[in-house]
């Protein structure tokens, strides 16, 4: 059941965090010098329907959570960027996860860019390479009962270093990281790594985001990841398609088969937009005993500001393996200060 302290204590956040000018600009001679915060509190709770059992119809507090985006540069060459995950809905466990590598916590990222040219190079905590279009979405702007079990159980925020090389003639940015693995349970001292290749490209309405992460586990073994994503511009409709070669789950971080995630988003106008979303998750790994998955549903998002930076929603979503149907009404505000 919800615990409606934690409830009004989210309220208070979001009211406080509402009462900022959301857009405060400070022109500053500074030799290119920026600084922006983003304040990002979201509210949200979840009515879960198990269908087939005598489970309890919970509550829940969903994808709750208050966030910080930190980032802006420090000259011409040097830019940097901050997430911080400070409440969400068991907030314990962000700390208790300090410096993990097989789990998040309250740090998801943290890490310096140097940039000259088309070239760069970044290091510090950074998402790994992987996932396509479903991991190209911030954490707090998802739907977290119509996410893969892969974006459920990897942990994706790891320390490492990446480069990369914009290739205009090409519309493409192809990039190669090394970086620490979820497999491991602190970052360097277990001495597991993941190795990625990347490509982005974009092509006019059509866009691609493919990987290829090779993941060291705890025997040291490395297990291949592809994620093939892609998505088309068609007006007022995007639709999205993700293939990873592997399936993710609570017992397994990685097992050998496909995910599959089509997705489709109508956005009719600056206030609205519908989004859809459906995974099939199957295993062909014969070692590992894991049933295969389906989930499908939908959301409706209203934006009061034609800015887009207030989230009004609710969301509808059946999850096979579970065999339940989730019910989610919530909201979500971005409050920037920028600093230029």
């Amino acid at each position: 059941m919800v615990n409606f302290r934690k409830v009004f204590a989210m309220a208070v956040v979001m009211l406080s965090c509402a009462s900022i000018q959301a857009q405060e600009q400070v022109e500053r001679d500074s030799g290119g010098f920026s600084a922006d915060l983003t304040v990002i509190p979201r509210l949200e709770g979840i009515q879960s329907f198990p269908l087939g059992s005598d489970a309890s119809k919970d509550i829940s507090w969903g994808n709750s959570s208050l966030y910080t985006l930190f980032e802006g540069n420090l000259n011409e060459h040097f830019s940097y960027s901050v997430c911080n995950h400070w409440l969400g809905d068991d907030p314990e466990w962000l700390y208790k996860n300090t410096l993990h590598s097989d789990n998040t916590n309250w740090v998801d990222w943290v890490n310096l860019t140097y940039a000259i040219g088309n070239f760069s190079i970044t290091a510090g905590k950074d998402m790994v390479t992987m996932g396509g279009i479903e991991y190209d979405d911030y954490d707090f702007d998802v739907y977290t009962d119509l996410c893969s079990g892969l974006w459920q159980n990897y942990s994706c925020y790891q320390w490492g270093a990446k480069a990369a090389l914009e290739v205009p003639s090409l519309n493409s940015t192809f990039a190669f990281q090394f970086s620490t693995s979820p497999f491991g349970e602190h970052p360097f001292d277990s001495k597991r790594f993941n190795y990625s290749l990347s490509w982005n490209g974009e092509y006019g309405p059509f866009r691609t985001i493919w990987s290829f992460t090779a993941v060291e586990d705890e025997n040291r073994s490395l297990i291949p990841l592809a994620c093939l994503g892609q998505s088309l511009e068609l007006g007022s409709w995007t639709l999205g398609l993700d293939v990873f070669s592997q399936v993710g789950n609570e017992e397994y971080i990685l097992s050998d088969g496909w995910t599959v995630l089509p997705s489709l988003r109508f956005d009719p106008s600056d206030h609205w937009s519908i989004f859809a979303k459906g995974g099939i998750e199957t295993v062909t790994d014969s070692d590992k005993k894991v049933d295969d998955n389906w989930f499908a549903g939908m959301a409706a998002e209203w934006f009061p500001l034609s800015e887009r930076n207030w989230r009004i929603h609710a969301a509808a979503s059946y999850n096979h393996i579970l065999d339940t149907i989730f019910i989610t009404l919530g909201t979500k505000i971005d409050l920037t200060i920028s600093t230029r």
